[in-house]
């Protein structure tokens, strides 16, 4: 197990927080579509 550098752990998490945020911005759009179109049948 080698330790890996400060500067890439922050990297790292710092793209791993950018898609967390990005995942969640697409279920949102996702879910106001789908409401949205329920409306519209309704």
């Amino acid at each position: 197990h080698q330790a890996v550098p400060h500067r890439l752990q922050v990297q790292l998490r710092q793209q791993a927080a950018r898609h967390h945020q990005q995942v969640q911005h697409q279920l949102l759009l996702h879910h106001q579509h789908r409401v949205q179109a329920h409306r519209q049948l309704a």
